[in-house]
């Protein structure tokens, strides 16, 4: 039904306009008149269920422009606003075209104005447009209907006065609709900087929407208290994974990390919550466009003004060198002993080392250790690899070579 509001406007004006001819002026009339009653009649239907009812449809056709750090999604949006604003364009259009078969029965270029149809579709599509970009270019569209209709108005009228008369103001209306369309333009290219990509107004109501609408993709998001207008930007390399974490009630209540969106998510609750995608981008731009958005946006809830993370940090060789030959001074090892003299263990810790037998078939050797530890360590395998023998009581040797036995 949302589709046919776009596009039955559009196949009217290519009835009329290009098929004209073939259909006759009665066959017009129909067509165009048939076509704008029934998209009027949808819309109303429209404005029921998503004015009324408060039930928003959004229509996804395709990815119209990808780059890497540009995304344009071509469709559709439809809300309350949307169909309040549908209403009184296709009503009077409608009234329009019904009128033009009495009062331009005798036009010789009646067929080519109802073609004008398309017109109402360019409304149609800047209304229902859900980003600027495409936005703009059914504002072109818009105006280079009404140059179609003047055309067709200047071959009415032969005299040079009807040339001065029409061809003067719609060579003005050419000239604002170019200057109109650049500032159009220009405030696209601003506006794009800091408008968000995807927003999930109802955190609560789309957590299933937020996971998999962003498996697999990296980007900045922001979460927006509601009651307060706090924010908090972040950003992962992983954003599907990352905003499960924070439908997690043991991750948000994890004292180690003690975040302020955190606690402010268990205080006001996920319905007090919007959250926005503000960009998609490559892993290697994470940072760069975190810190953007940290430094426009201000966000209140990030306790760090500089936007950074662990993702692929390495000490460097001087750090580690240092780290390897870190001693105490024999002052400190002084004190760090007198600080033990005297505490206690606690229950049921210094249980004694298991013993364990390593049989190497391929040596055909035994060999006896204090612990699984030394046995790791001597073998050159994890603890935890023995560990995880020992427990499945695995039946093939481990690395093929060694057959671990507990020893008492």
């Amino acid at each position: 039904m949302y589709l046919a509001i776009i596009t039955l406007p559009l196949l009217g004006s290519i009835a009329s306009g290009l098929f004209g001819r073939k259909i006759g002026v009665t066959g017009a009339q129909l067509i165009t008149s048939s076509l704008v009653i029934l998209t009027t009649l949808l819309a109303i239907a429209a404005y029921f269920e998503a004015g009324f009812n408060s039930i928003p449809v959004s229509i996804q056709l395709f990815t119209w422009i990808d780059s890497e750090s540009l995304n344009v999604f071509w469709g559709f949006h439809f809300d309350s606003l949307t169909v309040s604003m549908l209403l009184p364009i296709l009503i009077v259009s409608c009234l329009v075209h019904i009128y033009s078969i009495g009062y331009m029965a005798h036009d010789p270029q009646h067929k080519g104005l109802i073609g004008g149809l398309l017109s109402t579709f360019n409304m149609n599509m800047l209304v229902t447009a859900n980003n600027c970009w495409s936005m703009f270019f059914t504002r072109k569209g818009i105006g280079s209907s009404s140059l179609v209709k003047f055309s067709i108005a200047f071959y009415i009228l032969e005299s040079m006065i009807a040339y001065t008369l029409i061809s003067f103001p719609s060579d003005f209306t050419f000239i604002l609709t170019f200057l109109s369309d650049f500032d159009l333009n220009c405030s696209s290219f601003i506006v794009y900087q800091f408008a968000p990509v995807v927003v999930y107004a109802n955190a609560d109501l789309q957590k299933v929407d937020i996971i998999q609408e962003n498996k697999s993709k990296s980007g900045i998001y922001r979460w927006t208290n509601l009651v307060s207008g706090k924010t908090y930007i972040g950003s992962s390399v992983n954003l599907s994974r990352r905003l499960a974490e924070y439908y997690c009630y043991n991750h948000l209540a994890d004292s180690n990390r003690n975040m302020a969106i955190n606690r402010a998510l268990l205080k006001y609750g996920y319905h007090n919550f919007q959250l926005e995608v503000l960009e998609y981008c490559d892993p290697s731009l994470l940072i760069e466009r975190e810190q953007f958005y940290l430094d426009f946006f201000k966000p209140e809830y990030n306790i760090l003004a500089k936007a950074g993370s662990l993702l692929g940090f390495k000490h460097s060789e001087e750090t580690l060198a240092k780290f390897r030959v870190r001693n105490h001074s024999e002052e400190t090892k002084q004190k760090m002993s007198e600080a033990l003299i005297g505490r206690k263990r606690a229950e049921g810790s210094g249980i004694p080392s298991q013993k364990i037998e390593v049989f190497d078939l391929k040596e055909d050797t035994t060999t006896t250790y204090d612990s699984f530890s030394a046995a790791a360590r001597a073998l050159g395998i994890q603890r935890s690899t023995i560990s995880m023998y020992l427990t499945r009581n695995a039946p093939k040797p481990c690395k093929g070579r060694y057959i671990f036995t507990k020893i008492g």
